[in-house]
């Protein structure tokens, strides 16, 4: 039986220190492009710009086998300033899926994004080849939310989406208020 060994890495604490080897930042990228491949390049470049914060890797017999992007910022919402954490791109080696690594990342990067005074976590699903991800995320937590969100792109274009969950972390008061405003939610800049 593999033993599945899993590494949060914090990524804006030393940038030299943290930067990852060129061989496993390949290995990520062929993973992503695995998982992700089918998503216009262009839409990645303009969307999916803003800064990581984090990142859980899973390995299996030291292989990468997983692995799943953490956000962190400081937005205002009606009035209120929250700390959303951004938990997105959970990607697993097509042979190691079902078998609980998706859900451990995730939980990991939810502990590190509470740790981190995050209020809120949200992400984006996005059913592909048969998954349905809202299973997963709602297991863990997230709820969707019942309206739109915005965001704003690399050129300054508010866009929407309505593919979004939300999970409270540091405060239920402030997820509840995200969920039951009637106002679209604006995460800034970047779909993370």
């Amino acid at each position: 039986m593999n033993t599945i060994e899993y590494s949060l890495i914090i990524e804006n604490e030393n940038e030299d220190e943290n930067r990852l080897p060129a061989t496993l930042q390949s290995k990520i990228d062929a993973l992503e492009n695995h998982c992700f491949g089918h998503i216009d390049p262009i839409e990645v470049e303009e969307c999916f710009y803003a800064e990581k914060w984090g990142r859980v890797l899973a390995f299996s017999q030291q292989e990468l086998i997983g692995h799943l992007i953490l956000h962190k910022r400081t937005i205002t919402f009606e009035g209120k300033t929250m700390i959303i954490g951004g938990a997105v791109g959970a990607c697993v080696q097509q042979n190691m899926r079902r078998k609980g690594v998706a859900e451990n990342m995730m939980t990991i990067g939810l502990k590190a994004l509470a740790k981190e005074g995050c209020d809120v976590a949200c992400l984006t699903v996005d059913p592909v080849n048969g998954q349905d991800p809202i299973k997963l995320y709602s297991k863990l937590g997230f709820v969707m939310i019942p309206r739109e969100i915005s965001y704003e792109d690399s050129h300054g274009r508010i866009r929407y989406d309505s593919e979004s969950m939300f999970i409270p972390l540091g405060s239920v008061e402030k997820f509840n208020f995200i969920m039951e405003s009637p106002v679209t939610f604006h995460y800034g800049k970047g779909y993370w």
